[in-house]
């Protein structure tokens, strides 16, 4: 993340001068944002009336109910994250891979290239970590006998959330590799 605020501020810095040497006017279409802000709004409203469902049933004692709210609001969130992430990388098709000279010496690009390591570094790590939990919580609901009947929705939310962990961190991976063309006329 820290890339792309880094070259998002290098490209406003380009954008600046190159504005000033031009004359010309930039348009930012904001109307897309207004239906990702109510979006955003409506994920929010249905994540907390799903806690308030939870701790009303488990302040009830209905613990088994609370366990079904929350399974199905994870199953939910989860498959919410996979089309947002599907819905990205067709998105994302449009832009270019960044190509660059491996012959050349970029003191910048070097800097650059140890800070996509890390970042990808860290995000394997995550990754190994949701698949570690995932399948050792598949491997626990398949070795019990407990809540029969609860194990479909439990193997759903561990199967939904491997899933949205794999789609999202192709998406960071495919992400960090494009570019936007600025069109100039």
């Amino acid at each position: 993340m820290f890339i792309v605020w880094h070259n998002i501020e290098r490209a406003q810095d380009h954008q600046l001068t190159h504005r000033i040497k031009k004359k010309s006017t930039i348009r930012i279409n904001c109307s897309k944002t207004v239906f990702g802000l109510f979006a955003g709004f409506g994920f929010l409203a249905g994540t907390f009336i799903s806690m308030a469902l939870f701790y009303g049933f488990s302040g009830t004692g209905k613990y088994y109910d609370a366990a079904h709210v929350y399974n199905i609001t994870d199953i939910v969130q989860h498959c919410i994250g996979i089309i947002a992430c599907v819905f990205a990388l067709w998105r994302i098709r449009l832009l270019n891979y960044i190509h660059r000279d491996p012959h050349s010496h970029d003191p910048h690009h070097a800097a650059h290239a140890n800070q996509e390591l890390l970042d990808m570094i860290l995000l394997a790590i995550g990754l190994i970590g949701e698949l570690m939990f995932s399948v050792s919580g598949l491997m626990g609901i398949c070795t019990t006998k407990m809540w029969k009947s609860f194990a479909t929705t439990l193997i759903a939310a561990h199967v939904s959330r491997i899933v949205q962990a794999v789609f999202q961190c192709c998406l960071i991976c495919i992400a960090s590799k494009l570019k936007f063309e600025l069109f100039h006329p």
